[in-house]
C-alpha cells in the first residue's frame, strides 16, 4: 500500500522540479491513476478560473497564463498536492472489542468442534462484516479502490492454524507464529498492519 504514498510523494518532488513550465503537465499524464488525475485537472481548473475540467484543456489554458500568474497558480497547486496527498488523515476502521474478541473466538471454537468443522471465520469489524467501503474520498482515489476487506481464519480441528488476510489495493497476509494464541496472534495482525500502512488505522472498541 505504501507504494502508492511513495509514488505520489515522487510525484509531488518531480513537479516541484520542473517548476511553473508547463512540462509538470507530462508528470501528471504518465505518472498518476486516471481518477486522481480527474481530480487534480477540476482544481486546477478551478485555481486558474476556467469552467472546462478536460486535460487538454487545462493545459491549454495555463499555457497562455502570464508568467506572475502562472507562479501563483502553480504554488497554489502544490500547496494543494501536498495537503491533499501527503498530509491527510488515516481513515479510523472500527472493529469489536478486544473482550468481544476473545469470547467469539472461544463461542467459534466451541461450535466448530461440536460440528467438526476445520476452519472457521471471524470478522473483526464492528458491524460483522469482512468487507466495508472507505469514507475517505482522497485515501480511495489514491488507493482506486473504495473497498476494504479484513478476512481471518482459524483452524480448530485437524491443526493449530491461523491467518489474518488485508485487502485494500494489494493483500497482506499474516500467519500465526510458533506459541501465540487465536487471541495474541489476531491483536499482533492488527498492531503491525496499522503501523505497515499511511492509509488506515483499525481501531479496537472500548466496550470492554
Amino acid at each position: 500500500m505504501n507504494r502508492r504514498y511513495e509514488q505520489i510523494q515522487d510525484l509531488i518532488k518531480n513537479v516541484e522540479k520542473v517548476g511553473v513550465n508547463e512540462f509538470f503537465f507530462c508528470l501528471l499524464d504518465e505518472s498518476v491513476p486516471v481518477i486522481i488525475r480527474l481530480n487534480i485537472c477540476h482544481k486546477l481548473a478551478d485555481i486558474i478560473g476556467v469552467d472546462s475540467h478536460k486535460y487538454f484543456d487545462v493545459k491549454m489554458a495555463y499555457y497562455k497564463l502570464e508568467e506572475d500568474k502562472k507562479q501563483k497558480v502553480f504554488n497554489e497547486f502544490i500547496s494543494y498536492l501536498k495537503s491533499t496527498f501527503l498530509d491527510f488523515e488515516r481513515e479510523k476502521i472500527q472493529l469489536i472489542s478486544k473482550k468481544g474478541l476473545k469470547e467469539l473466538i472461544e463461542y467459534k471454537e466451541k461450535i466448530a468442534r461440536i460440528y467438526e468443522h476445520k476452519d472457521l471465520n471471524i470478522k473483526l469489524l464492528k458491524k460483522g462484516f469482512t468487507g466495508i467501503f472507505l469514507k475517505n474520498k482522497t485515501i480511495a482515489s489514491l488507493l482506486e479502490n473504495n473497498l476494504l476487506k479484513v478476512d481471518c481464519t482459524l483452524s480448530v480441528t485437524d491443526e493449530y492454524y491461523a491467518k489474518l488476510e488485508f485487502d485494500c489495493l494489494c493483500t497482506v497476509v499474516k500467519q500465526i507464529k510458533e506459541n501465540e494464541t487465536y487471541y495474541e496472534f489476531i491483536i499482533r495482525a492488527i498492531e503491525e498492519i496499522n503501523e505497515e500502512n499511511k492509509f488506515i488505522e483499525f481501531v479496537w472498541d472500548k466496550d470492554e
